[in-house]
């Protein structure tokens, strides 16, 4: 199994802390990685991405082709014209309909809307659309653990902020049961 994975939408959304933690999840977990974040100079706002490759086997080339991208993990408008190209035919897009409201353009790729936003609120907080969206890609893909993404959560959120690991799993485990729902 390979994967080539971006992750990408505007700076606040959680990108880069999703791209770590599900990239942590992927090692915990016994694959190989490689981990590249992006973004721009606003702190919230500007543009943010990762890209990840995920492997059983050692990866020899981590360079994200545009083409050969396998999932995508889309949090706004722009980010989904901007990467939607990269996506390889028959990939798999997981956009945030929240914010993307007429979703993909191309017919030869797999996508699946998710309510980002929405369910994020709904979980206690719309700063957890990234665990939504992760949920919703392990929904879908089983490409991680969720108990492994639980117990990460566990492990950033501690003392003070322990009220916050349990917003963001009620996140994950309301995007991953929003995609079975409609499977």
């Amino acid at each position: 199994m390979k994967e080539q994975m971006i992750m990408a939408g505007s700076g606040g959304q959680g990108i880069l802390s999703s791209g770590k933690m599900i990239a942590e999840a992927f090692m915990e977990e016994g694959r190989e990685i490689t981990h590249f974040p992006t973004y721009g100079s606003a702190v919230r706002g500007g543009s943010s991405s990762v890209t990840i490759t995920v492997s059983d086997r050692r990866i020899a080339c981590p360079v994200a082709v545009p083409g050969k991208i396998t999932i995508e993990v889309i949090f706004n408008e722009e980010s989904l014209r901007k990467y939607e190209p990269y996506l390889a035919e028959n990939g798999l897009l997981v956009y945030n309909t929240s914010l993307i409201p007429n979703g993909p353009s191309r017919g030869d790729i797999r996508a699946y809307g998710v309510p980002g936003n929405r369910l994020a609120e709904e979980a206690g907080s719309t700063r957890c659309i990234n665990m939504v969206m992760l949920g919703a890609l392990i929904g879908i893909t089983g490409i991680c653990n969720c108990e492994t993404m639980y117990r990460l959560v566990d492990e950033v959120f501690t003392g003070a902020k322990a009220k916050l690991a349990v917003i963001n799993k009620r996140a994950i485990q309301l995007g991953l049961e929003y995609v079975k729902a409609r499977a």
